[in-house]
């Protein structure tokens, strides 16, 4: 007497609860090293940003005598997205020293950056008195040199935290 043997051609529930289980589980894995890459990549943008405006900063003090004056400007904001010999302006005239700034890469930031706040916010520009100038701005995850997340401050000096 012969015996049929019996063969499966499918997958067991177990075994596909376990291909589920590694799907999802590089699923996620993968979601949350692009949302970092999009945050290195944020922070990136700010300081290529704010390089920008130190090097325009520069220029206009070394032709003017002094930094632009001003306390608590949103920078890339409609009214101060450009550096003039005025200041800061929303259309610059010739000569222009910056001709156009983005607002922060989260452009729903509108919060002003001050010490320590502890989400994105917009660049805020101080000069009291044209001597030198602060800068506040957020990184999101923190990129070198600034290599933590967090509230930070550019002046002519550099980065500070």
């Amino acid at each position: 007497m012969r015996t049929k043997k019996l063969s499966h051609s499918g997958f067991t529930l177990i075994e596909a609860f376990f291909t589920m289980f590694i799907i999802t589980l590089f699923t996620s894995l993968a979601a949350g090293y692009v949302q970092r890459v999009r945050q290195e990549a944020r922070d990136v943008k700010r300081l290529a940003d704010l390089r920008q405006v130190s090097a325009a900063l520069t220029l206009f003090e070394h032709q003017r005598g002094n930094y632009p004056l001003g306390t608590h400007v949103l920078l890339g904001a409609p009214e101060a997205s450009a550096l003039d010999h005025r200041g800061w302006v929303s259309a610059p005239e010739d000569p222009a020293y910056l001709t156009r700034l983005e607002p922060d890469p989260l452009a729903a930031a509108t919060l002003p950056c001050v010490k320590n706040v502890p989400q994105p916010c917009a660049y805020n520009y101080s000069s009291a008195d044209g001597g030198d100038y602060s800068i506040r701005f957020y990184l999101e995850h923190g990129v070198a040199p600034l290599s933590a997340p967090g509230t930070y401050q550019l002046t002519s000096q550099g980065y500070r935290p």
